[in-house]
């Protein structure tokens, strides 16, 4: 998502929980984050981890926003940029990030149409060993974040709570 998509969004949310709209001078000290937790709701943003190094981007982000989700740091290309390897480390920003300051994590996303790995959109596979490519690239992703991290992972609807 670009600023202004971003920027679209808080506007969009500042109608929508009348942040500046004429409400009570303390309504209008809330941050969309107090908002959305008072409604009982998640207001997240889509998060490059090359961004969290702005202070103000990161500020805002933290006050702002209750969840995140890291934009495409999870998706193949990146995190399984070769066939036996996986590297979490662009995305394990946003979700220490995310540790750091009380907020959820939306995971995205493990299979999607675009933005394969060339190994995997070039290779001549059988079926059954796209299924095992697949399988363990699920397994690998979903388990890096169950358990290795002390926060709530959300994919797909569903929250995972690890032991630790």
């Amino acid at each position: 998502m670009t600023w202004r998509g971003s920027a679209f969004i808080l506007i969009l949310a500042a109608a929508v929980f009348g942040v500046g709209s004429g409400a009570a001078v303390s309504e209008q000290s809330r941050s969309l984050r107090e908002a959305a937790q008072g409604a009982g709701m998640l207001i997240g943003a889509a998060v490059r981890p090359a961004q969290l190094s702005e202070a103000a981007y990161a500020a805002t982000l933290a006050r702002e926003f209750n969840m995140v989700e890291p934009e495409d740091t999870l998706k193949w290309e990146m995190v399984h940029p070769e066939r036996e390897s996986f590297d979490f480390s662009e995305a394990d920003k946003v979700v220490d990030f995310a540790i750091r300051h009380g907020m959820k994590v939306r995971g995205h996303t493990l299979v999607w149409h675009r933005q394969d790995p060339k190994w995997l959109t070039e290779g001549t596979y059988t079926s059954s060993e796209l299924a095992e490519i697949l399988e363990k690239h699920i397994r690998t992703v979903v388990g890096h974040y169950s358990f290795t991290h002390r926060t709530k992972v959300i994919a797909d609807g569903t929250e995972r709570k690890n032991s630790a």
